[in-house]
């Protein structure tokens, strides 16, 4: 459904759906020792019923021990929603004395879960590493929301943090 007819008004109802809404995560968190997925407090966005978004996330995180714990993703979303999402992010098992940063690609190609698979990245205390989302969620007949949840992906004592600045923005796609 276009948000504006040929010759129609604009009203505020109307142009409040073609704006992105996003948010700017405010505080450092942190999970230790767990490999159990957990919601984010903050990367959590409402979706309206029967429309599609345009997602972009941009995810900082970085872990406490140097010990390749890793950063565990995945995402809630409605049930009838569709995910298709692309991820490039730091290779899992890193080794940050090899100089040079392995890259990986990764995705979410057409899943309807309303708890999407996992999806793993590497980590290290070495830094802040920085993981790019970039793809659609097509929500079905329920509202709701998109949010992130995450955890460490090899149970280690010790922090895995996504950090202060990460961020996640939906665009509403008008058909």
């Amino acid at each position: 459904m276009a948000a504006f007819a040929a010759g129609g008004i604009l009203t505020a109802a109307g142009l409040i759906r073609t704006l992105p809404f996003g948010l700017i995560k405010q505080a450092d968190e942190s999970v230790n020792n767990s490999t159990t997925v957990q919601g984010d407090d903050e990367l959590n966005v409402p979706v309206a019923a029967n429309t599609t978004y345009k997602i972009d996330a941009h995810i900082l995180a970085t872990d406490g021990t140097g010990t390749s714990m890793d950063l565990k993703v995945a995402w809630t979303q409605p049930s009838g929603s569709i995910l298709s999402l692309a991820v490039v992010g730091p290779h899992t098992a890193w080794n940050a004395s090899s100089g040079a940063l392995e890259v990986e690609w990764n995705g979410w190609q057409n899943d309807t879960g309303t708890l999407t698979a996992t999806r793993s990245f590497g980590s290290s205390n070495s830094g802040t590493f920085s993981y790019h989302f970039r793809g659609t969620i097509s929500v079905g007949s329920t509202a709701g929301f998109f949010r992130l949840q995450w955890a460490q992906n090899t149970a280690t004592v010790g922090n895995l943090t996504v950090k202060a600045g990460s961020s996640l923005i939906l665009t509403p796609i008008l058909a």
